[in-house]
């Protein structure tokens, strides 16, 4: 009988410290910061580089502005190979013509991510991701420049800045390295999703831009239809989308065939408003990788009975 009872006691003492030991381990608080930079490498197809001195400085979180948020993630995730590819030049040739409307005093960049799939992500500061995959859907320069003007939007109005300030305070990181901020910044943004009035107001930035260019302005219109076009021919499993480390387009904007129907919609009163002007598609200059401001192909210009449609 006594043996029975301290099998039993020495049952419940079991069961206790195990109870402890997971409370413990599910309680114990984690790194606010990952110590690697590689997950995040990784993401972006690119390799690991090691520490520099400016990037392993630890410095207070409230001493960061925007721009230096940028030059961090500029400095460790720029590659002086790749920056000399075509689609780097192209891209950045773009950006320089229309960061001229930024009034943020940031020095925009675009760099290329190797991934499949059309994807663009703004960072703090002036950087802009986009794949590769989304390089490949767009028929037009002037496509391509909405979606630059949409990611630029989002930098203009301070939703990427916000979102990571935000993010910090939640997770009450006071201060990190250089390098370790830069790493923090880049995988939230790969994963956040902007609310409907963010991307609204991201969306209005890009079209009054291409109002005060001379790209024609159906070519939001245009470049919402070539996603529409992608999603239907390349459903996303719900496995992939819920296992994907990188935030899926279509589901972190509102519905496309809206957006889509309210661009076709302005662009055509806007033709209607100006059957006299000419604008500029760019579908030679995609091609050739070479921006509207250097050359510009006679048959690209469309006037009132093209435009809007």
């Amino acid at each position: 009988m006594r043996r029975g009872i301290e099998y039993t006691i020495f049952i419940v003492i079991l069961f206790i410290g195990a109870g402890i030991t997971v409370l413990f381990i599910i309680e114990r608080p984690q790194p606010p910061l990952p110590a690697t930079f590689a997950p995040a490498f990784q993401l972006l197809g690119r390799t690991p580089k090691a520490f520099d001195r400016v990037l392993s400085r630890t410095v207070p979180v409230s001493d960061l502005d925007e721009k230096r948020y940028a030059e961090a993630i500029i400095l460790r995730y720029k590659d002086e190979k790749e920056n000399k590819s075509i689609d780097y030049q192209y891209l950045n040739d773009l950006m320089k013509e229309i960061s001229r409307f930024a009034k943020k005093p940031f020095n925009y960049r675009i760099f290329v991510m190797h991934n499949p799939k059309p994807n663009a992500f703004a960072l703090p500061g002036g950087v802009i991701f986009i794949t590769d995959g989304l390089l490949a859907i767009m028929k037009s320069e002037a496509e391509l420049i909405y979606i630059i003007a949409h990611e630029m939007g989002h930098i203009e109005r301070s939703h990427c800045f916000d979102a990571v300030r935000y993010e910090l305070a939640a997770r009450k990181i006071g201060s990190g390295s250089l390098g370790m901020l830069a790493d923090f910044t880049v995988r939230l943004m790969l994963r956040h999703s902007f609310s409907k009035t963010q991307e609204d107001e991201a969306d209005e930035y890009a079209y009054e831009l291409i109002l005060n260019t001379e790209y024609d302005p159906s070519s939001p219109g245009h470049a919402l239809k070539r996603l529409m076009e992608y999603k239907k021919q390349s459903p996303a499993s719900g496995r992939e989308k819920q296992t994907s480390v990188i935030r899926d387009y279509f589901m972190s904007h509102p519905p496309i065939v809206l957006r889509y129907e309210k661009f076709f919609g302005m662009a055509k009163q806007w033709w209607k408003e100006h059957p006299e002007e000419r604008r500029y598609c760019g579908e030679e200059n995609l091609r050739q990788r070479t921006c509207f401001d250097k050359t510009n192909f006679d048959k690209e210009w469309v006037t009132g009975e093209k435009g809007g449609s």
